[in-house]
């Protein structure tokens, strides 16, 4: 898939106070606008143009925009996050998505749906079922999909946060997998690049236009993608890491 535009929302000074289960310390707001600028930089290296968003410092996890939105060519859909102190950062994205999109539907209660949980690999649709997104809200996000043209399907989550925090799509055939989805039946169609279990972070790579963006420091994984004859790029992610954030998190893409 070859992306035009992305979404992207500069992190507010509130971002240190961010939701996190990763147990790695509060990050460094400066660090942290230095790799976002970073990010930002290597979209528009990959041919992106982007949209970038001011920081709102009442939603410390605002910067994590991918959250709030799934969009493709037929619909965006705006979600309903499961964490409670996000549930407002969907106002802030709509006006925005409903500039860009000519359908627009939106996760409602009881339902509620993270972007992180949602994979798309060409025409199908693969949700997670995880802390942050309920059954509801999937059954909602898979009628939508399905009325366009999509098939969906749902896995239940484990380990992970989010869906896309153990699994990510390199091309249409190609998958990063890391613990629970290593050989996971949903994933059979797909050749695996199995993650190390001392790099599982790694597993949250973009392709943008053809070249792999993956966070630096994880060189076994480098390793293994770089064998496969991608064009990659490293980006450091580490203070992102301490909000449990991966590269996928920090923009919506079309």
């Amino acid at each position: 898939m070859n992306f035009k535009v992305a979404i992207v929302r500069i992190p507010g000074e509130s971002v240190v106070n961010g939701l996190s289960e990763a147990g790695l310390g509060k990050p460094d707001h400066e660090i942290l606008l230095q790799q976002h600028q970073e990010y930002c930089k290597t979209l528009e290296f990959c041919g992106i143009n982007l949209i970038q968003l001011p920081p709102i410092e009442k939603f410390p996890d605002s910067c994590f925009v991918e959250d709030t939105a799934v969009v493709n060519k037929e619909l965006a859909v705006i979600t309903r996050p499961g964490a409670l102190s996000r549930r407002g950062e969907t106002e802030h994205i709509a006006p925005i998505i409903n500039e860009h999109f000519n359908v627009v539907k939106m996760i409602t209660p009881p339902g509620y749906l993270d972007g992180g949980d949602i994979l798309q690999i060409g025409q199908r649709y693969f949700v997670g079922l995880s802390k942050r997104t309920n059954l509801e809200g999937a059954t909602q996000f898979k009628k939508f999909q399905e009325e366009a043209g999509f098939s969906v399907s749902m896995i239940a989550l484990r380990e992970f946060l989010h869906l896309k925090s153990g699994i990510n799509a390199l091309d249409s055939k190609t998958v990063l997998t890391a613990g629970e989805f290593i050989n996971c039946s949903s994933f059979t169609d797909y050749d695996q690049i199995i993650v190390p279990r001392s790099e599982s972070y790694a597993a949250n790579c973009l392709n943008l236009n053809g070249t792999i963006i993956v966070p630096a420091g994880f060189p076994q994984l480098l390793q293994k993608i770089r064998d496969r004859g991608y064009v990659i790029k490293e980006i450091e992610m580490s203070e992102f890491q301490k909000l449990d954030g991966g590269l996928s998190c920090l923009s919506i893409r079309f």
